[in-house]
């Protein structure tokens, strides 16, 4: 289990915690006391007292929400530009070049060393190329 140490300060931090939020929730029973006696004075029900604070915690829901989005969003845009930068320089190999294609002669272009359906050898298409020696 967990040493002695680390349990205490588990502990700690659990005070530490529950502390935080019996004061948090004492301030917003405060607030929504004061909400309620405003609402008294004006001769208004009590339940429109309790409605600023309503407000106020969805308020608060809600810009948190929205600020997370907000984040994710950003970090979303920085990796595509990243990403987009990475590859700027690089070549595109699917493009055709009308020249090497219509050379009959020059077929370095499309010659490449790869598995094909013969097996592992030098290729231009689907043509092996490195049989026509044997």
């Amino acid at each position: 289990m967990l040493n002695k140490a680390r349990q205490h300060h588990a502990y700690q931090r659990g005070v530490h915690i529950a502390n935080l939020w019996k004061h948090l929730k004492g301030t917003i029973l405060t607030w929504n006391a004061i909400c309620v006696a405003k609402a008294h004075s004006h001769k208004l029900p009590s339940w429109v007292g309790n409605m600023p604070m309503i407000i106020a915690l969805l308020g608060s829901a809600t810009a948190i929400l929205f600020g997370g989005i907000v984040i994710v969003s950003c970090m979303l845009f920085i990796w595509a530009i990243a990403f987009i930068l990475q590859h700027i320089g690089q070549e595109n190999t699917q493009v055709n070049d009308s020249e090497d294609f219509g050379s009959s002669t020059n077929n370095e272009f499309l010659t490449e060393y790869r598995v094909g359906d013969q097996g592992y050898g030098l290729y231009c298409g689907s043509y092996r190329m490195d049989l026509d020696d044997e």
